[in-house]
């Protein structure tokens, strides 16, 4: 039991994945208020951050190495993870 309630996967969407760099974050309307973005490599350290102000957003991960990374999405009220890989 959490303070945080997981989004429904079918609900955000991120694309491409895998990607050359650039990802693009679509969050429904209904999941309002900013939303927290950070990204972190296989060893859990932070590589990117940033906010989502709108519902649809590009994001830049072209100075990543190549590999595998798990982004993380937080709004006030929800927790969205998902792996993603970087090619």
């Amino acid at each position: 039991t959490g303070t945080s309630n997981l989004v429904d996967k079918t609900s955000l969407k991120i694309y491409p994945n895998p990607t050359n760099g650039f990802i693009t974050i679509e969050a429904p309307e209904n999941a309002a208020g900013a939303k927290l973005v950070e990204v972190m490599d296989i060893s859990g350290r932070i590589v990117y951050t940033g906010a989502i102000k709108g519902f649809v957003q590009q994001i830049d991960l072209s100075l990543l190495k190549a590999g595998i990374y798990h982004i993380k999405i937080q709004t006030p009220d929800q927790l969205y993870q998902q792996k993603i890989i970087v090619r």
